[in-house]
């Protein structure tokens, strides 16, 4: 079955390494935005 379509952008932002497992939401957000 795999990785449901709503979140599988998510999940390869963590398979790639681009995020700590044990980061926040907001960390997480942050790190969006500074990539932009």
């Amino acid at each position: 079955m795999g990785v449901h379509p709503s979140i599988k952008g998510v999940v390869w932002e963590f398979l790639l390494g681009c995020f700590d497992p044990n980061s926040t939401f907001d960390e997480r957000n942050e790190l969006r935005q500074q990539r932009r």
